[in-house]
């Protein structure tokens, strides 16, 4: 968490101009993630994230990433936000770009952040529950919403997204505190009569 400093849109109705002013910032002027971090890698080790595209999983040989422009954007992105925690790690960061890629090219559209649509953003979260588990794709779907509304406040898109997850949470089988305590009162003195 060193050299934090957030990063203010300095031009109005200027996404474009926007947009290259916050990947130039998180390149150059962030100096999260250590004095050996090189910007130019498609993996980075501190965080423990390869910039893959849709097509790469654990069992392939071939390592494919993210294409350009959507590539520089996920890595500032990502530099960015993980500069404001604690103990920085990607753990869905990387994914949402995935499906974003997967949906825009699906939709025939280049791999571009500033493409981003509430259409886009709804193909990604299909994808998120076509590959992966409830509980992924619910927090996949949270970090797409957190994304859209970082490009929509940071004037980094065209378009101002006001999108929402769509993906339920999964109910948790452990619950603990005062409103958990009740309910399992309540339900124990349900069995007893």
């Amino acid at each position: 968490m060193s050299n934090v400093i957030e990063f203010i849109p300095a031009y109005r109705h200027a996404p474009a101009k926007n947009m290259a002013e916050f990947i130039r910032f998180c390149k150059e002027d962030l100096t999260s993630f250590g004095p050996d971090f090189s910007w130019e890698s498609d993996y980075w080790p501190e965080i423990k994230l390869f910039f893959g595209n849709w097509e790469v999983s654990r069992h392939t040989t071939t390592q494919t990433t993210l294409q350009q422009p959507l590539l520089d954007f996920a890595k500032a992105y990502i530099r960015y936000t993980l500069s404001f925690k604690r103990k920085p790690q990607a753990r869905y960061e990387g994914t949402i770009f995935k499906c974003i890629e997967k949906a825009l090219n699906e939709a025939g559209y280049p791999s571009d952040i500033s493409l981003l649509n509430h259409e886009i953003l709804d193909r990604a979260s299909e994808l998120a529950r076509e590959r992966f588990s409830k509980s992924s794709n619910y927090h996949i779907g949270r970090n797409l919403q957190k994304l859209a509304e970082f490009v929509s406040a940071k004037q980094l898109i065209p378009n101002h997204l006001d999108w929402k997850n769509p993906n339920s949470r999964v109910i948790d089988t452990v619950r603990t505190g005062l409103k958990a305590q009740k309910i399992r009162e309540k339900n124990y003195l349900a069995r007893l009569y």
